[in-house]
């Protein structure tokens, strides 16, 4: 085991679950978030929390205090973003900030580089998708699987100088956990909030976030220098999430099926023609790009050499409900709820 864990993001939905999973194990973390993210509970004394940024070396030397060629970095920390045209803050936290983190660890001996991608870095085909270590960012469509793509061809290239780097592309991570709500989490609060008035055909592969938690920690010990693994699960339908989620909370689910080029004509016009009097779209940009066409990704590699093994998809969403619940962030469950 590592002397000290650092863990960028740390208070992100992946973050955060990495870093409970460590404490739980006894492992000394220091983990690195922005001032203004939310803080979970981190009620342990062998974790350290700095307040910072990506962007500010400052913030990287406090991260690195005191560490040794023991010590381990998972970088979880990113921004999402569906727009497809460049913009710097993006491209400075995703790309620069990672660059800036890389060099950090060369500077530090540090042990392992662990660097949280995604699925959205590999380019959609009709074949069942897999692991490649060529990451074109010219194939893809948004600033975000764009940055991700140049980031994680970065993380090879110093792999290749002697760092000993691997990557994890997860997809569409849902569970319990997720303090900022993201846009996965805020999709099912609506639900149980009687707010989801409408339903977009389409879906995605969802994963659970504590899978991929555990398919990182693994990585420590197991993840090849070089190579890159898909944290995946299997795709389902938005409408199939919403059934179980009727199951699970007596909640019906919204009966109105929109089109995925009306939904993205909405985003479009939010996007670039934003109104304070407008309503907000549809469905985030986010969700729509998680949305495509069917598509099937293999986690075969992470399954053999990582013993990743996702959990079903009805036991996140109960336990994220259930999760929602506890913590006041949905309305009092209705009669006939199972939570």
């Amino acid at each position: 085991m590592a002397n000290l864990y650092l863990v960028t993001g740390a208070t992100g939905h992946l973050g955060n679950t990495i870093i409970q999973k460590l404490l739980q194990k006894g492992c000394h973390v220091r983990g690195l978030a922005l001032p203004s993210d939310q803080t979970p509970p981190f009620q342990s004394p062998n974790m350290e929390l700095i307040r910072g940024d990506l962007r500010d070396i400052q913030s990287l030397i406090a991260l690195f205090k005191d560490t040794d060629e023991n010590t381990v970095l998972i970088h979880t920390a990113a921004i999402l973003s569906a727009a497809p045209k460049f913009e710097h803050l993006v491209y400075d936290i995703n790309v620069n900030g990672t660059e800036q983190l890389l060099r950090m660890c060369i500077m530090h001996h540090t042990k392992k580089f662990i660097y949280v991608s995604s699925s959205h870095a590999i380019p959609i085909t009709n074949t069942i998708i897999k692991e490649s270590n060529q990451f074109n960012a010219d194939a893809l469509e948004t600033i975000f699987a764009k940055t991700k793509a140049i980031a994680s061809r970065l993380v090879l290239d110093y792999g290749a100088k002697g760092l000993d780097a691997c990557i994890l592309q997860p997809s569409g991570m849902l569970g319990p956990g997720d303090y900022g709500t993201g846009h996965l989490t805020q999709l099912i609060m609506d639900f149980m909030n009687h707010k989801t008035t409408i339903d977009v055909k389409g879906g995605y592969d969802f994963v659970d976030v504590r899978d991929v938690a555990d398919a990182v920690i693994s990585s420590i010990n197991n993840g090849i220098s070089g190579e890159s693994y898909l944290c995946t699960n299997q795709y389902y339908e938005v409408q199939q999430l919403f059934q179980m989620l009727q199951k699970i909370t007596g909640r019906k689910p919204a009966k109105t099926m929109v089109p995925m080029w009306f939904s993205k004509l909405m985003v479009y016009f939010h996007q670039n023609y934003r109104n304070p009097f407008l309503q907000p779209p549809l469905t985030t940009s986010y969700e729509l790009y998680s949305i495509p066409e069917k598509i099937t990704f293999s986690h075969q590699k992470a399954k053999k050499q990582l013993h990743y093994t996702p959990r079903p998809i009805e036991e996140t969403l109960l336990d994220t409900a259930q999760w929602l619940v506890c913590h006041h962030m949905v309305q009092p469950r209705p009669l006939g709820c199972k939570i």
